[in-house]
Parts: structure tokens; sequence; C-alpha cells
């Protein structure tokens, strides 16, 4: 049926996305319709960049991160600095607000966009599904034009420091494990989709992410929400049927796209 779909949406007449001009995006005014994280930062100085993916961009010394982050306020710090995932709330205040970096200024303007579905993610999934053998194509370099792609929509168009990226021995696409290859890119290439990004880790199962020291799963990863209480209360026996075919109502129930 995946496959079928596959084919059935690269055939089509309509044809697909060929360029960022492409990309499907929601774009903010002015207050009040003004990009929401722009907003909180109106009204509050306590949102950081994960420190998750702030060593990921340094690991591949990805230009992303000048885009993706900003440099803390306090000057003497110098570098890029995350804040550290799944801390109590004494060690995440000693972090320091002023040592490390807010989202970078790209995402905080009122008219940030939202992007809902990039030329990026169209690449990566023709990369994904030629991996798979539902359609035929280069598998490698629709992977490398994902990547490039990306870059392109941040503003990263230097082809010099482009290359030298691809050409990085963890960037390389590796054909024995694709899931590794577009998962970790694909990650990176979803910031500021967050739950594109979350769907797609837990279906690839890349990148490799660890629980941090004070989460309430025994070490385990959320993999869900939990149904509402209202939806338990007004929609019981729906409820009930969901949690029959899915599994138990707990963070760490794997979903359907998700059970292999």
């Amino acid at each position: 049926m995946a496959k079928q779909a596959v084919i059935d949406a690269t055939t089509d007449a309509a044809g697909l996305f060929t360029s960022n001009a492409d990309i499907f995006q929601f774009i903010y005014t002015s207050s009040p319709q003004q990009n929401p994280a722009a907003a909180w930062f109106e009204t509050r100085d306590d949102y950081r960049i994960s420190k998750t993916m702030v060593n990921k961009l340094y690991e591949l010394s990805d230009p992303r991160l000048s885009v993706y982050a900003q440099l803390p306020s306090d000057e003497t710090v110098g570098i890029y600095v995350g804040a550290a995932n799944g801390l109590s709330n004494s060690d995440a205040n000693s972090q320091g607000f002023a040592k490390t970096s807010k989202p970078g200024t790209y995402f905080l303007t009122s008219e940030s966009p939202a992007v809902i579905f990039s030329y990026s993610e169209v690449l990566f999934d023709l990369a994904e599904a030629t991996a798979r053998g539902y359609i035929s194509g280069d598998a490698a370099q629709l992977y490398q034009d994902a990547i490039i792609a990306s870059f392109n929509q941040f503003g990263i168009t230097d082809a010099t420091s482009i290359n030298a990226y691809l050409s990085q021995p963890s960037v390389i696409y590796n054909a024995a494990n694709y899931k590794q290859s577009i998962g970790v890119q694909k990650w990176i290439a979803f910031f500021g989709q967050g739950l594109d990004a979350f769907a797609e880790w837990r279906r690839l199962d890349y990148p490799l992410l660890t629980a941090g020291p004070s989460t309430v799963l025994d070490g385990a990863m959320p993999l869900r929400f939990f149904y509402p209480g209202t939806e338990q209360s007004l929609n019981g026996i729906s409820y009930q049927v969901a949690v029959a075919n899915q599994g138990a109502d707990l963070l760490t129930t794997k979903l359907w796209f998700d059970v292999n």
C-alpha cells in the first residue's frame, strides 16, 4: 500500500515540488497575527535551543548552526551553547540564560514563516522511496539534493561550504543504512518543525537520542502524548477502541508507524 501511494504521488500529473519556491508555508504578518515564537520572546526570555541539536551541528561543522541559534548574550562565552534536555528545574536554571543560545533570529521575526511541507522534505522522501525500492532513481543523489535544498532554504548557498559538508564521511549517504543517513539529516532539516521531526525520529529511529537525567520514564524516551481527559470522558467508547487497537495510553506506547 505504501509503495502504491508513492507511485501514485510521483506519477500524478500535478507533479511534485521542484524548488524551494514551492515550499508550502504559512506567512505571518504583524501583531496579533505575528509568528507565535516571536510573540513568546516579547514577554519572556527563557526559551533556548537544545544542546542536542547544537552539539550535532558542531559535530558536523554544519553552517546552519548560525541560522538555527544565536550566540549567548554573555559575550565571554563566544560559542553557541544549547540548553540540556531533561534536567531538574534547579539544574536547568543553573545553565544561565545569558550563557545559552536562543533560537536564531531567522525564526523569531513577526513574519517568520511556519513551514508545513518543504522541498527538502520531498527530496528526502524520494530518497527513502528509492532506497526502499518503491521507485527507481539515485537515492544518494536525492539525499544530497535534499541537504542542499535545506541549506538553500536557510540562505546558505556557498557551493564550497556545501560541497565540503557533503564530502564528510559522517554525511556521505550510507546505502547500507539509509535510515541513519536520511534520519539524521531530515531531523536537522526539520528544525522549526518540531512535530515533524518527532514523527520522523520515531519512524526512522535516527538520530540516536537519549533521555535526560531527570526524566520520569526510567530512562525511556516519550513516544506519544496521552489522550486528554476530555477525550476519555466525552468520547469514552472510541477511546477504549483506540487503546485496544494501539496499546495502553502511555507515553511509551508506540504508534502504528513506529512498530518496527
